[in-house]
């Protein structure tokens, strides 16, 4: 992940992380802590100026997948990864699972007659109020309306995703190298983070990214995939990084496209 003082990963430890190593006292993992920090409320904080400034843990998709499967039974390693400042997601309640994963969710079917019955939870606003800016809005989680998911997210292991999504560097040829899928940049966030936000809100959009285009054009459109489109365009969604508790993977997310631009994949 080092070594070309030019190239992707050295761009990221130098310009977009904190300014040492996560893993300085721990020699087994290459990873790190984004630079900008996210805001998070921690149980006993009345006021937004007691909110807690942690980091994205970021790294290759294997270091992060080894990793997760390691935090769930590491104890002294859970501990390390949280006195260092490192956030998994956007609440305080966002951290590695220790309980046993239930298997694959099979709850729509219910999920759908609870909707239908309005039986779906109250939406409990301290739960919301954890993982936004102070004074923005967000929607509930689908585990705040619906307890099974709740049980079952918080028995998944943490989740790799990648920062730039993988298919769309493959649909420009770019996955090799730095990107190809194993080696490309991630974050290491809670199951229900990757797969009811970053998965779904990005995969409309892949469609603007078609085999054959120029790297310059795609790399315009990756801009407003991530950091949404500036001025706002009518249709366009807003960035997957846009609002300012992403910002330290837009700051990523920028090195990627530069790359990209560059038709470089060092």
């Amino acid at each position: 992940m080092t070594g070309n003082s030019n190239g992707v990963w050295e761009l990221i430890r130098t310009k977009a992380c904190t300014a040492d190593s996560l893993l300085q006292p721990h020699p087994l993992y290459q990873v790190y802590l984004a630079r900008q920090p996210i805001h998070i409320q921690p149980p006993s904080a009345a006021a937004a100026s007691d909110w807690e400034d942690r980091h994205w843990v970021i790294g290759s998709y294997k270091e992060l997948q080894r990793l997760a499967t390691n935090l769930r039974a590491d104890e002294s390693l859970r501990i390390l990864f949280s006195e260092a400042g490192a956030a998994f997601g956007r609440r305080h309640t966002d951290v590695p699972p220790t309980e046993l994963s239930t298997g694959p969710a099979r709850f729509r079917k219910d999920e759908k007659k609870a909707i239908k019955e309005g039986k779906l939870n109250p939406v409990n606003l301290a739960l919301l109020k954890q993982r936004v800016t102070p004074g923005a809005t967000m929607d509930p989680r689908r585990s705040d309306l619906f307890t099974p998911y709740a049980q079952f997210y918080s028995a998944k292991t943490l989740e790799a995703h990648h920062i730039v999504e993988k298919s769309m560097l493959g649909t420009l040829n770019l996955n090799k190298g730095a990107f190809h899928d194993d080696n490309a940049p991630c974050v290491l966030v809670v199951a229900e983070l990757h797969q009811q936000l970053y998965t779904p809100d990005v995969s409309p959009s892949r469609k603007q990214i078609v085999k054959g285009m120029k790297h310059t054009d795609a790399a315009d459109r990756l801009t407003e995939i991530y950091a949404g489109a500036k001025p706002a365009k009518p249709g366009v969604l807003p960035g997957l990084y846009e609002t300012p508790q992403m910002a330290g993977l837009l700051e990523i997310a920028n090195i990627i496209i530069e790359r990209v631009r560059a038709s470089r994949t060092d």
